[in-house]
């Protein structure tokens, strides 16, 4: 967890007891990935395949989600787990979210901003 040390939610997660901390095994294979992606997108894709059991991989760049999909995964972004999480009746609301999301630097263009809050029944 050093890369995240001294980020928003650092300390959270590292203590967060329902986060399990796993290495990747596949080493030469994340090298392969890496030549396309960025390093965490590529453990986390072969994480995913090396966990299976309908893990799903949580990925926003369109290019690790294109070779996720290649790869058999099942990929989900960032926004569709906030969806997901306020149909569970996990969040009360996202458009707080996005809204910091978005003022933070977080790209949302103005047409998946409306899609994303009418699939979560906020629009």
């Amino acid at each position: 967890m050093r890369l995240a040390e001294g980020r928003p939610g650092s300390i959270e997660i590292a203590q967060a007891d329902w986060v399990i901390h796993r290495k990747v095994v596949n080493r030469a294979r994340v090298e392969q990935l890496h030549t396309r992606i960025g390093l965490g997108e590529a453990e986390a894709i072969i994480l995913t395949q090396e966990i299976g059991r309908d893990t799903i991989v949580i990925l926003d760049d369109a290019t690790a989600r294109q070779i996720a999909a290649q790869e058999g995964c099942h990929v989900v972004g960032l926004l569709g787990l906030l969806v997901a999480a306020k149909q569970r009746g996990l969040l009360s609301a996202i458009r707080p979210l996005l809204d910091a999301m978005r003022n933070s630097g977080f790209f949302v263009s103005d047409e998946l901003y409306a899609i994303i809050l009418r699939q979560a029944a906020e629009e």
